[in-house]
């Protein structure tokens, strides 16, 4: 009998600004992705929580950079999603 492998999953935080942080009602939000989840994915997992469209317009970034698609999430990274901002 063959016994299930169940995936390790990742708990990560995302700080939340702007648009998404009305949205939300708060400024922070947890999710759990598998391990060697991409950035890609955690816009999945983020428009569960936030609408897809503003999730879609938003830039993922980690302390340093805006982080592209194919990027893996590593645990114990705090994330944030940057809404676009408008203004003149």
């Amino acid at each position: 009998m063959k016994v299930p492998v169940l995936e390790e999953s990742l708990e990560i935080e995302i700080l939340l600004f702007g648009a998404a942080k009305s949205a939300r009602g708060g400024d922070r939000l947890a999710v759990s992705l598998p391990e060697g989840a991409t950035v890609g994915e955690l816009r999945k997992e983020l428009a569960r929580h936030i609408d897809r469209r503003l999730v879609a317009a938003s830039a993922v970034a980690d302390e340093s950079s805006i982080l592209r698609p194919d990027h893996v999430v590593l645990e114990g990274v705090t994330l944030a999603l940057l809404p676009p901002v408008g203004g003149g």
